[in-house]
C-alpha cells in the first residue's frame, strides 16, 4: 500500500514538472500603458479553454501549460482582438505560443489596439432617411483557393433617421456597402470615422418565395437557410420550425445561390439552386422549388503508404466534403479495416479534405476512379466512391524568421507552395511563427517546393497566380525527400 502511494505521488510530481506556465503583461499599443480586466483565452486540446484576466497591472498568469502549439486570445470592451505585436490589418488574431516542456513562458507582452467606429447616414433618392435599411462592412479577401472575394465583417441597421453606427471594429482598408452603393473607408485605431452621405438609388425588388419540398422522411426541428449573392455571402438563417414555405424578400438583381438545409438524424441535409433576379424584376414573385432529400452516398476506403509503395487499410482519418461558403459539410472516419461511408452529401461540386493524419504523414491522393479529386473536387451526381492514399514519411522544415536587421519576427506566416502541382491544395503547407520567431512544419510530401514569410495576409494570398506574381523571384527553393528534415533562416519577403 505504501510502495502504491509512493508510486502515486512519484506519478503526480513527474506530470506537474512536465507542465509550464505562462506569464505575461497586457499593454495597449499607443502608449503601453497596463490594461486591466483583458480576458484572456487559451484553447486546450483535450479540455476545455483555460480562461485568465489581468489584473491592475495588465498581469496575467497560464499556470499548467502542457508541452505544445497554443494560440493566445482576448476580449475586451473598446480593444480588437490580439494580434502579436499591436499590428492592425485584420485577419490571423491572436498569438501563436510554443510552450517547451518544464520551461516557463516568461515577460509575454500583448499589445492591444484600440478597436474603431465608422458611422454615416443613408437617404434615397427623395432625400428622405432610408429606415431599417441594412449598411455592411465589407473587406476584400483570398479564400481557400485563393479567388478574390469580399467578406462581410460586421452589418448593422439604420434608425428613423437613417443613421447607422458599426463599432467594434480592427483598423484597416474596408469598404461601406449600403444596396448598390460602395465607400472606401480606412479605419484608425480608436478613432470614430463619420462617412458623407449615401444616396440610395430606388432599385426595383422582387420577393423569392421559397417553396420547400421535404423528401427526407423525416420531420426536422431546425431549417437554415444560406444565401450568396455574386458569390458573396449575405445572409445565413437559422429558423427553429421549418416550413415549407419561406419569403426572402426585398432581392435586388442579381444571382443568388441559396441553400436550404433540413436537420436530420444525419446532420443537415441541404439542396442549393441559382435564382437569377432580372433588372429589372418581374412584377410578381419569384416562386423556385427547393427538394431537399437524403442526399447521396460516398462510399471509400483510406489506405497507408509506407516508402516501398505497399499500401494497408488505416483507421481514425476524417474525410469531410463541403462547399466553399456553406455550412453544408458532411464527413466520416475510416474503421479499422479503412472504410469509411458519407451520408447525405448535395449534390454539386464539394471539396474533399482529410483530418486526423498521423504526425509525419501527408495525404497523397484522394481519387474517384482515375480521376484526381484534389485537382478540382469531386462533382457529386449520384452514390460514388473514393480512395485516400495517406504518404507514411513526410518531410519537416524548421528554422526562424527574419526581418532585414535579421531580428526575429513573432507571428509571421511562412508558405510553402509546390513547384509542379500548385493546383493539389493539400501539398501546401502554411504555419505561424511563435513568440520566438520559430516555425516548425511537418508531413510535408516529398517534392520541390518554394518557401516564403509575410508579416501579414488576407487569408490564402498565396494561392492567387496574380498575387504571387510579384514574390516568385523571393522565394526560397527547397527540396523534401521522404522523411528529410530541414533548418533555415528565412528573410521576410517584401
Amino acid at each position: 500500500m505504501k510502495l502504491l502511494l509512493l508510486v502515486s505521488i512519484l506519478v503526480i510530481a513527474m506530470q506537474a514538472s512536465a507542465t509550464s506556465a505562462i506569464n505575461g503583461v497586457v499593454l495597449d499599443s499607443e502608449d503601453s500603458h497596463p490594461i486591466a480586466g483583458v480576458q484572456l483565452t487559451l484553447p486546450m486540446r483535450a479540455s476545455p479553454p483555460a480562461t485568465v484576466v489581468s489584473d491592475a497591472e495588465g498581469r496575467f498568469t497560464f499556470a499548467q501549460v502542457a508541452a505544445g502549439s497554443y494560440r493566445l486570445s482576448t476580449s475586451k470592451e473598446g480593444y480588437a482582438p490580439a494580434f502579436v505585436d499591436g499590428r492592425t490589418t485584420p485577419g490571423n488574431p491572436g498569438i501563436p505560443i510554443t510552450v517547451r516542456s518544464g520551461e516557463a513562458v516568461g515577460d509575454l507582452q500583448v499589445h492591444l489596439v484600440k478597436s474603431a467606429v465608422v458611422t454615416g447616414r443613408i437617404f434615397d433618392t427623395a432625400g428622405r432617411p432610408a429606415v431599417r435599411f441594412t449598411a455592411s462592412l465589407m473587406r476584400k479577401v483570398f479564400d481557400d483557393t485563393g479567388a478574390p472575394t469580399m467578406s462581410a465583417i460586421n452589418s448593422t441597421t439604420t434608425d428613423d433617421r437613417g443613421e447607422f453606427r458599426i463599432f467594434g471594429i480592427a483598423a484597416g482598408s474596408y469598404d461601406v456597402v449600403a444596396g448598390t452603393v460602395s465607400m472606401p473607408i480606412a479605419l484608425r485605431p480608436g478613432e470614430e470615422t463619420r462617412l458623407g452621405d449615401m444616396t440610395i438609388p430606388a432599385i426595383k425588388s422582387v420577393p423569392i418565395r421559397l417553396r420547400i419540398q421535404n423528401q427526407t422522411g423525416e420531420t426536422p426541428e431546425l431549417m437554415t437557410i444560406e444565401v450568396r449573392k455574386d458569390g458573396v455571402n449575405i445572409r445565413g438563417l437559422g429558423i427553429p420550425l421549418p416550413s415549407d414555405t419561406y419569403t426572402l424578400n426585398s432581392m435586388t438583381p442579381g444571382t443568388y445561390d441559396i441553400g436550404v438545409g433540413l436537420l436530420s438524424t444525419d446532420g443537415f441535409l441541404f439542396s442549393h439552386i441559382d435564382v437569377r433576379v432580372e433588372d429589372p424584376p418581374a412584377d410578381s414573385p419569384l416562386e423556385p422549388i427547393v427538394t431537399v432529400n437524403k442526399g447521396w452516398r460516398v462510399t471509400g476506403s483510406v489506405d497507408l503508404q509506407n516508402r516501398t509503395g505497399d499500401l494497408r487499410p488505416f483507421a481514425g482519418v476524417q474525410t469531410i466534403l463541403g462547399r466553399q461558403g456553406s455550412a453544408d459539410t458532411q464527413s466520416a472516419t475510416s474503421a479499422a479495416d479503412g472504410s469509411f461511408v458519407i451520408k447525405g452529401a448535395s449534390e454539386g461540386l464539394r471539396r474533399v479534405r482529410v483530418d486526423g493524419l498521423p504526425m509525419d504523414s501527408y495525404l497523397l491522393s484522394i481519387k474517384e476512379g482515375d480521376s484526381d479529386v484534389l485537382k478540382g473536387g469531386i462533382q457529386i451526381r449520384g452514390d460514388t466512391s473514393v480512395h485516400v492514399v495517406i504518404g507514411e514519411s513526410g518531410g519537416a522544415i524548421d528554422g526562424n524568421v527574419l526581418n532585414a536587421e535579421k531580428a526575429k519576427i513573432p507571428d509571421a506566416i511562412v508558405v510553402l507552395v509546390p513547384d509542379e502541382l500548385p493546383s493539389r491544395s493539400s501539398f501546401y503547407r502554411t504555419a505561424n511563427t511563435d513568440q520566438n520567431g520559430a516555425f516548425n512544419m511537418r508531413g510535408i510530401a516529398p517534392g520541390a517546393y518554394h518557401l516564403y514569410a509575410w508579416r501579414e495576409l488576407e487569408g490564402a494570398a498565396y494561392r492567387n497566380a496574380d498575387f504571387m506574381k510579384g514574390f516568385l523571384d523571393q522565394g526560397v527553393a527547397v527540396t523534401v525527400e521522404t522523411a528529410g528534415r530541414l533548418s533555415l533562416d528565412l528573410k521576410l519577403t517584401r
